[in-house]
């Protein structure tokens, strides 16, 4: 693994059941933080819907400290002599957030070529390029209606939307890197890739790696969680400065839904220089639900910034 590391300690602590990340104080600068694969990924063909080997491929991120503001992901020495199309890449976090970063792109094959993701990048990666040549691309993912298996019949057509094997996480999938801004990034990232063409050959990728870029932003957070309640859900934040913000908006959403807001009006910031600690239940969570919550902090310019994910299920 490679890597650069920030210099703030991290600990976790549990609280009924729910990892928080606190985040001990310091100068906080903007920087960015690259972590590589240990080794290549063989790329199975032939048997269709075929997982890679190491499947998943890992990488563990340890040491960051500061507010994620920013994911790209390079695949680097990717070779395969036939449609890279038939490819696809999931990637899921340490907080089970999870998204396609390609799929069904690609006609033609590739030659130790490395393809960048970034959402800012000009376009996602075209559905019949050829030649598949180097570049930095949106995250890709068309559907099998524009860009079916190479083969052409029936017989190899893919599942759509598109499925992985276990023990990858079932979808939904999201399809931009910016649903990782404002986790902990701590932990065991997952690169699920897998041949879901019938008679595809297969391929090979030298490694893989992630960037984070952290940023200073006006609210630093130290913890937030979340725990089943009597009524509901608790969710707590604690920040060590909050100037210039406005105030916060609690977020929650299941497994197949969307973030939803739970409170009504701005939560008011009020703890300016030195912080402060603050309590939302949220009374509307039904009883055996598991939910994700997410913290987004609104500043005086109109800045808003997500901070972290607390996953919970709600008391039965």
């Amino acid at each position: 693994m490679v890597a650069r590391y920030a210099r703030n300690p991290v600990r976790y602590v549990a609280l009924l059941g729910v990892v928080s990340l606190l985040v001990l104080p310091g100068a906080a600068s903007a920087a960015t933080f690259t972590f590589a694969s240990a080794g290549p990924i063989t790329l199975q063909g032939l048997a269709g819907l075929s997982g890679s080997s190491p499947y998943p491929s890992t990488i563990t991120v340890a040491g960051m400290t500061e507010t994620v503001t920013k994911v790209v992901v390079t695949l680097t020495g990717m070779t395969k002599p036939v449609a890279v199309k038939d490819l696809d890449f999931l990637l899921v976090s340490p907080l089970g957030d999870k998204m396609i970063l390609l799929s069904d792109a690609g006609s033609g094959s590739a030659d130790n070529v490395t393809f960048v993701f970034d959402d800012a990048a000009p376009a996602p990666m075209a559905a019949n390029a050829f030649p598949v040549v180097s570049g930095t691309f949106q995250p890709t993912n068309w559907p099998a209606s524009v860009s079916p298996c190479s083969g052409g019949s029936p017989v190899y057509n893919e599942p759509d939307p598109d499925v992985f094997t276990a023990p990858a996480p079932a979808g939904p999938y999201g399809s931009t890197l910016s649903i990782f801004n404002g986790d902990d990034p701590n932990g065991t990232w997952s690169l699920y890739a897998v041949i879901d063409c019938l008679g595809s050959g297969p391929g090979t990728l030298t490694s893989w790696s992630i960037t984070f870029t952290t940023s200073p932003t006006a609210a630093r957070i130290t913890s937030f969680s979340a725990a089943p309640a009597k009524h509901g859900v608790t969710a707590r934040w604690r920040t060590a400065s909050e100037v210039d913000v406005l105030g916060f908006n609690l977020y929650r959403a299941t497994a197949t839904g969307p973030l939803r807001k739970v409170n009504r009006a701005l939560i008011a910031a009020r703890g300016g220089a030195t912080g402060a600690s603050y309590r939302v239940v949220d009374r509307s969570a039904r009883k055996g639900v598991r939910y994700t919550y997410r913290l987004q902090a609104v500043e005086l310019d109109g800045t808003r910034t997500w901070y972290g994910s607390a996953r919970v299920r709600a008391t039965p």
